[in-house]
């Protein structure tokens, strides 16, 4: 028993909860006042038609709400924002995704179905989006494109659109002409006895054994315009060949502006830039003081020094060469050679020797001095090598050379005398002479 009154006071504190206000009376009175603990239906219609219960009203809105989110839609629906149930979309279909107001929403490349409950994809070959409901045929006629306004072809001059709009087809030049309008074939209101001529004007056909001057209302003496021209209005003369051109007011042909004339009846085009004409031929060549690049550029070898940039006709003095007044690429001085300022020669200067005409070499330092017919240098004469690489004078007579060290010493049974001269001790006996090196009797 105390399980069952445990159990209907939790529906009935969840009725109060819903119903936005709380019941009166103990917990068996409020129990048997429930009739639907989740959603009371007759409440929520009486409280939205009653315009003066304004707290009702407020009531079964929430009422709403909340019974939206536990009531499932209908198989064919779908709840989206707002808690309604809406017609539901078959978002399997191209391009389609579920509408808030019901149906579907189609992307760029898909149209609705009559339904609104799904979208068919437009062919993207042959069909374009023209609207909600409307795929329309692309033009099918090779390089003409597709008016994406009216649904067909835009025609080149002189055809028009075929009545399934997707192909093009020639206009009768005798009796139609194109209607910019509907971009198809129109008859163009001439008599049977007339030609349409720029594009609005009916003039008198050309009477029979004559033709047609391109471009004019002239008529002509029949001239077969492949191979011949019309002159003066009715002079038939062969065209000019290839590269000539007409001379005003004649029928003579010339060969001029950037043209050759060769072997007396070619006219051909002059040889462009660096290219040179072949010798006997109409061909052109790329030769001489002149290099060949990608194929079909001959511009100029590069000077002296310079070398060309990869991969383009530019030329560069790098590697083992300096640049001198903007414009000389020359080779670096080797060695110990030097620029001569203001100019492209090197010497040989400073503390440097020109050995042989053509080597500069350090002078041989200190006291070494250079081997004959070499760039060698050597510690010779009254000189000592010391330390593998100092040559010095050798030490002065009875000196020594302090071990270790350049200097010299005077030691052992000798006496230095006036700070630079070492001389032997007097024997016994015998006393120095002052300021001299000699020895006396005592």
């Amino acid at each position: 028993m105390k399980t069952t009154l445990s159990f209907l006071a939790a529906l009935s504190l969840c009725t109060q909860v819903l119903g936005g206000t709380f019941l009166k009376g103990d917990l068996s009175k409020r129990s048997t006042q429930v009739k639907n603990p989740f959603f009371d239906y007759e409440r929520i219609k009486r409280a939205q038609y009653n315009p003066k219960a304004k707290k009702s009203t407020r009531t079964a809105r929430a009422l709403h709400a909340r019974g939206s989110a536990l009531s499932p839609c209908p198989d064919n629906k779908v709840r989206v924002d707002g808690g309604n149930c809406v017609a539901k979309c078959d978002t399997s279909t191209q391009g389609a995704t579920q509408s808030p107001s019901g149906g579907c929403n189609c992307d760029s490349t898909s149209v609705l179905q009559s339904n609104n409950l799904a979208c068919t994809a437009c062919n993207g070959q042959f069909q374009y989006k023209s609207g909600p409901y409307t795929c329309l045929q692309t033009c099918q006629t090779p390089h003409v494109p597709s008016d994406m306004v009216n649904g067909g072809c835009i025609c080149p001059a002189g055809s028009g659109r075929t009545s399934d709009n997707v192909h093009c087809e020639s206009c009768d030049p005798n009796t139609q002409k194109t209607d910019p309008s509907t971009n198809k074939c129109v008859p163009n209101g001439c008599n049977s006895d007339q030609d349409l001529l720029f594009g609005d004007k009916c003039v008198q056909k050309c009477q029979q054994g004559y033709t047609r001057v391109p471009g004019s209302e002239t008529c002509a003496k029949n001239c077969d315009l492949t191979t011949n021209d019309v002159l003066f209005g009715d002079k038939c003369v062969p065209k000019c060949r290839t590269g000539f051109t007409r001379v005003p007011g004649s029928e003579a042909c010339e060969c001029t502006g950037n043209n050759d004339l060769l072997f007396g009846d070619q006219c051909v085009p002059k040889c462009p830039g660096q290219f040179t004409r072949v010798p006997g031929s109409t061909a052109c060549e790329c030769t001489g003081n002149n290099d060949l690049l990608f194929g079909d550029q001959c511009v100029p070898k590069c000077r002296t020094g310079f070398t060309r940039v990869p991969g383009s006709v530019a030329c560069e003095c790098t590697g083992d060469n300096d640049l001198l007044f903007g414009d000389q690429c020359v080779p670096k001085c080797p060695g110990q050679f030097t620029r001569v300022p203001g100019s492209t020669a090197c010497e040989c200067t400073g503390n440097n020797d020109l050995l042989f005409g053509d080597q500069c070499v350090p002078k041989c330092p200190g006291q070494f001095t250079r081997v004959p017919g070499s760039a060698s240098c050597q510690c010779v004469g009254n000189n000592d090598l010391l330390f593998g690489d100092q040559c010095v004078p050798k030490c002065m007579e009875n000196f020594t050379r302090v071990p270790g060290s350049v200097n010299c010493e005077c030691t052992g049974n000798n006496e230095l005398l006036f700070g630079d001269k070492c001389v032997p001790r007097c024997p016994a006996g015998t006393t120095r002479v002052p300021a001299s090196t000699e020895c006396r009797p005592q």
